[in-house]
């Protein structure tokens, strides 16, 4: 590539349309970059003869010339043509040139709009009607779409803009692209709400449905659960009621051997203080059934007995004796017992809770190698007393104990619930609070705290 690549007539103007922009144009249409095409460009004021004397004395490789110019120069015998080579020539049409672009209109005749009519009638029919020069002519031009493709393709003129980049230059440029992107983007994000807001109540309908579904089977279930036990008390109604009748006829068969035993031995002279006390405790233990009968089927029933004061030690260790004839001698039994734990209640009740406390406890650590079960009572504070029954039997799993806390289930195979549900209600009674504890090492503390009395 030479030092001055290009020389073109442009009348000292590289926008001009009749040289340097056409030529620029055919170089864009090759696929190449016009801007950077040349390493240098001169702009002369004449095409003849500025231009083609720099090509003839080697200082340029190639002049940009007019349509025609070059015949024409040769026509006047003022250079050779066989001298010059048009670069790209294109087939001759109707002009009978070389050429290398395509053809573009030359001089465009117009008027301002405030021009009468009627002078703009007469000059376009001087022009129209002037024969040709130099083989030139006026003509209408009907097609401007080349030179519009010129300028949008090289970004000039109206198209100017497409060179600028800046924020606004872009926001000029891509107007309805940016606009119909950003309401396709704000159409999303709303779909997008939408469609979370719908996801959102939709889940929180089906949890309410779950958590509705939920507490309906729960309350099926306790239910389902409430029956069973009033079934399970009507039961125990029933075989109390048998229980206290059929009983009844014993003892009091009973009661009158004992008093016959008693009038026949001191009949015959062999009543002794051994023998009367023998009787008498016969007869203690024979209204100690009864009483305890008679009770159960009140406690099945619902009645009420009789509250009063009495001392929660006396009624520990009458339990402890109890229990002593109960067939769990292999089970150490030990007890923490204050000298006196008033409270108000009904004794034999409260009797009733406590053996039944201590007959679970050994039955759960019967199969231990060192069963153990220790009562306690101990004073919480002013006002209430806590009787705790511990044992050291096998953990209960999860389910088992919850048991405990269901009323009237028992945790042994073959247990009906019936004692824990005699516990509760005695607990509820007296106004006490029942609780069951899993040991840490093993085993299960049953806690009732009731009130002293004032």
């Amino acid at each position: 590539m030479s030092k001055y690549p290009w020389i073109i007539d442009t009348r000292e103007h590289k926008n001009s349309f009749d040289g340097w922009l056409v030529a620029q144009h055919e170089i864009f249409k090759n696929g190449l970059d016009p801007e950077n095409f040349f390493k240098r460009s001169v702009f002369t004021h004449f095409q003849f003869p500025d231009s083609l004397m720099l090509l003839i004395q080697g200082e340029a490789d190639v002049a940009i010339l007019s349509a025609c110019v070059l015949e024409q120069l040769s026509n006047e015998g003022l250079i050779e043509a066989s001298d010059f080579k048009v670069l790209a020539q294109k087939p001759q049409g109707v002009l009978r040139c070389a050429r290398s672009t395509d053809l573009y209109p030359g001089i465009v005749f117009a008027a301002r709009e405030d021009i009468p009519p009627k002078l703009k009638w007469e000059v376009t029919s001087a022009l129209m009607s002037m024969p040709p020069t130099n083989d030139y002519e006026w003509t209408i031009a009907s097609r401007f779409s080349k030179v519009d493709e010129l300028y949008r393709d090289l970004q000039l003129g109206p198209y100017q803009y497409l060179k600028d980049w800046s924020p606004a230059g872009i926001l000029k440029r891509f107007k309805t692209e940016i606009l119909l992107a950003s309401g396709l983007l704000l159409l999303l994000i709303l779909n997008s709400l939408y469609l979370r807001r719908t996801v959102a109540k939709r889940t929180l309908q089906v949890r309410r449905t779950l958590n509705r579904q939920i507490k309906l089977e729960k309350e099926y279930k306790e239910s389902r659960n409430r029956l069973a036990q009033m079934e399970k008390f009507g039961v125990i109604n029933q075989m109390s009621g048998m229980l206290a009748h059929e009983v009844q006829q014993p003892l009091m068969a009973i009661n009158n051997y004992l008093a016959g035993l008693r009038v026949y031995l001191n009949s015959k002279g062999y009543s002794d203080a051994v023998t009367e006390r023998a009787i008498g405790s016969l007869e203690h233990n024979s209204e100690r059934i009864g009483s305890i009968v008679t009770r159960v089927r009140g406690y099945a029933k619902q009645k009420k007995g009789e509250m009063k004061s009495c001392d929660l030690t006396a009624i520990a260790l009458s339990a402890l004796n109890v229990l002593k004839a109960l067939k769990f001698e292999h089970v150490e039994v030990t007890s923490d017992l204050p000298p006196q734990a008033k409270v108000v209640g009904d004794p034999l009740e409260l009797e009733l809770l406590i053996i039944n406390l201590l007959k679970n406890a050994c039955s759960a650590v019967e199969k231990q190698p060192k069963p153990k079960v220790d009562l306690k009572i101990e004073s919480l504070d002013d006002k209430h007393w806590c009787l705790s029954v511990s044992d050291n039997g096998p953990t209960l799993d999860d389910k088992s104990f919850a048991r405990l806390k269901t009323l009237g289930d028992s945790v042994k195979p073959e247990g009906m619930g019936i004692g824990l549900s005699i516990v509760r209600g005695i607990a509820d009674k007296h106004g006490a609070e029942l609780e069951f504890i899993r040991l840490p090492k093993g085993g299960i503390c049953s806690r009732a705290v009731i009130d002293k009395e004032v």
